[in-house]
């Protein structure tokens, strides 16, 4: 019985980190009072999120980790919010995930099979 490949990598750990910091930085950096910043950096980090478990069975949802990306680079930007905190953050999330995005399409697979599997 053969399993399918299933692609998984650090990458992939990274991205879910830096998704779930997207959620909590409005909260943690002191910019929930602006809701429409908050709410977006909320849905762009569940997204995050989300994706990036099923990116490892559907290779094509990548693409849209990598729009995130790029949306949460200029969020601030279209939503007119100028605090620095705010841009710095977004702009280094937004970069951490097209790069993390990425490399894990470009890295191969981890085996992720038990050590001691029967056959």
């Amino acid at each position: 019985m053969t399993r399918p490949i299933v692609k998984c990598t650090r990458a992939d750990w990274a991205n879910i980190l830096i998704g779930l910091w997207v959620i909590v930085s409005p909260f943690a950096l002191g910019f929930a009072r602006n809701s429409g910043l908050r709410w977006d950096n909320i849905t762009v980090g569940v997204a995050v999120v989300l994706l990036t478990f099923a990116a490892g069975k559907v290779p094509l949802v990548r693409g849209a980790i990598v729009l995130l990306g790029g949306w949460l680079l200029i969020s601030p930007l279209i939503l007119g919010f100028s605090s620095t905190i705010v841009s710095w953050n977004n702009l280094v999330m937004g970069l951490l995930i097209v790069i993390g995005t990425i490399l894990a399409e470009s890295m191969p697979p981890m085996d992720v099979s038990p050590v001691n599997s029967v056959k």
